[in-house]
């Protein structure tokens, strides 16, 4: 009787384990239609806004394509996460910015001669601070290109960020014509006063000797989560 009993438990467990595995794998099949499906509406929303811009008057057109780089930037966002394993929600700072400065000088490559150097310490982050820094450098870094530099002037952008005197530092610098007497209070620039708010920082800008250098002040404790290489 013993024997039987236990027999009788031993397959009830079985069958639990394999309940399990089995719910377990449909999980994961889910989860990786749901990416799938997620990164393809940000491809179609891509598209849709790209060729809708073609139709436009170059005001509007320029309008339509400073929302599709925002567009991207929350895309990239996703895909990093995605590819990241499951316990690590966590955005590594250094090379998700040196990848968006890259494909933002990838952009103008054709129509100026500009270089975009990255210099960002390993400092992770949340997911949706990192956004938030990506929309904040796309703004700056587009902005730059577009307006600090003349026609024939070969242009050089440097973005940096560090820990500095217990604070986190972020820098925009160019070489160009110097900052403007008086901001734009266009979409991007508001959108950036929005974000550092968000995030508990404070924004200045100062005239170099060539150039203009934008500089973000953001409270350290943001960067409270270390690169996973450092904590073995």
């Amino acid at each position: 009787m013993i024997g039987e009993g236990l027999h009788r438990a031993l397959e009830r467990a079985l069958r639990a384990e394999e309940a399990q595995s089995a719910l377990l794998m449909e999980k994961d099949l889910l989860l990786r239609e749901m990416k799938h499906r997620v990164k393809n509406e940000f491809a179609m929303i891509l598209s849709l806004i790209g060729l809708q811009s073609r139709q436009l008057q170059p005001e509007l057109r320029e309008a339509l394509e400073a929302i599709a780089r925002r567009v991207r930037v929350i895309s990239g966002i996703h895909d990093r996460l995605q590819s990241a394993p499951a316990d690590n929600n966590r955005v590594d700072l250094a090379e998700y910015l040196g990848d968006l400065c890259r494909s933002l000088q990838d952009s103008v490559r054709e129509l100026r001669p500009v270089a975009v150097n990255v210099r960002v310490e390993p400092i992770m982050v949340a997911p949706e601070q990192a956004l938030s820094l990506g929309l904040i450098v796309n703004e700056l870094v587009t902005n730059t290109l577009k307006h600090a530099f003349d026609e024939a002037a070969i242009g050089h952008v440097e973005v940096t960020l560090a820990r500095q005197n217990g604070e986190l530092e972020l820098s925009v610098t160019d070489n160009g014509k110097g900052c403007p007497e008086e901001v734009a209070r266009g979409l991007g620039t508001q959108l950036i006063a929005l974000l550092v708010d968000q995030l508990g920082g404070s924004i200045a800008r100062y005239n170099q000797q060539q150039g203009c250098r934008v500089s973000i002040s953001l409270p350290a404790k943001i960067a409270h989560l270390e690169k996973p290489d450092a904590e073995a």
